[in-house]
């Protein structure tokens, strides 16, 4: 169970302990084990220290999805998902493409997408993988300028430099 997850618990709780009734939660798929809908292990329900090897877990997965990284264009042209790119940011994928041209132009030397989704479940529901993260690497300072201007239009919700590598993230 996530920071957020244990939130609303608490206050459900709180809630129920007014005698307002608990509100009705969608629950995910079972699992063996899962930390979002508590069902339990083994006959025996998921304690705090199972929510937190969980959420280090989660945090593993995403930190090894950072370092996979693929080519920006090559990898949105290959795939079917028609929001394959920070969906709620581009309304389409000629939009991101363009974005990323528009990163080139301005001094890019290589645009990668990182922290791909590409759960099997959510590659069969939405036609391909998802991903919201790019690093940007630039030939020097002359170019980091140009091109934090041009992501600074696409509005990320996240921008990071690291060296000469700019990192975009879109909530």
């Amino acid at each position: 169970m996530g920071f957020l997850d244990r939130l609303m618990t608490k206050i459900d709780n709180a809630l129920v302990g007014r005698g307002t009734p608990a509100p009705v939660r969608a629950s995910c798929e079972p699992c063996p084990p899962c930390p979002k809908c508590g069902t339990p292990r083994n006959g025996k329900p998921f304690t705090e220290a199972d929510a937190e090897a969980a959420d280090r877990e989660g945090e593993r997965a995403y930190r090894a999805s950072q370092k996979r990284r693929f080519d920006a264009r090559t990898w949105l042209k290959k795939n079917r998902n028609p929001d394959a790119f920070a969906g709620e940011s581009f309304n389409s994928k000629d939009e991101v493409l363009a974005f990323i041209t528009n990163l080139y132009r301005a001094g890019a030397r290589s645009v990668k997408v990182a922290g791909v989704m590409d759960d099997p479940k959510l590659v069969a529901r939405e036609g391909g993988p998802y991903s919201d993260t790019l690093y940007v690497t630039v030939k020097g300072p002359k170019g980091k300028f140009k091109v934090s201007e041009v992501a600074r239009k696409a509005n990320p919700s996240e921008t990071t430099w690291k060296g000469n590598t700019l990192r975009l993230w879109w909530d």
